[in-house]
């Protein structure tokens, strides 16, 4: 009965009965760490936060076993595979770039700046 079909209600997705039970497991362990977090707060926070490192890392593989888990794998190394692709630039055109780009929020900023403090003045001038 585990390879069992469950039918959501989004347009013909099927979650078999193991992701399901994996996708509960996941939540009633977050929920644990809630709970543990609060029951042990007079713990030192540096082995709470251990604490919640371990269960993210248990959550993650955990999740990594479903069948969203393993499109999420099959995402990831098709989005390394294509990072190989990209023709990124040299140190010179990006230092360039980064300039070009801090110069016009600087500019940009001053003109906001000016309209804000003329709409500023005139709302004043109005109302006074």
């Amino acid at each position: 009965m585990m390879n069992q079909l469950v039918t959501t209600n989004r347009g013909g997705n099927h979650l078999k009965a193991k992701d399901i039970f994996l996708w509960i497991v996941v939540v009633a362990l977050v929920a644990t760490g809630v709970w543990a977090n609060y029951y042990y707060a007079n713990y030192d926070v540096a082995l709470r936060l251990a604490g919640w490192i371990v269960l993210a890392v248990v959550c993650v593989g955990l999740a990594s076993l479903t069948s969203y888990g393993e499109k999420s794998a099959a995402f990831l190394k098709e989005s390394k595979r294509e990072l190989k692709k990209v023709v990124w630039p040299d140190r010179h055109t990006a230092i360039k770039t980064t300039f070009m780009v801090t110069l016009i929020v600087i500019i940009m900023s001053l003109i906001l700046w000016a309209i804000d403090t003329l709409l500023f003045w005139g709302v004043g001038q109005i109302m006074s």
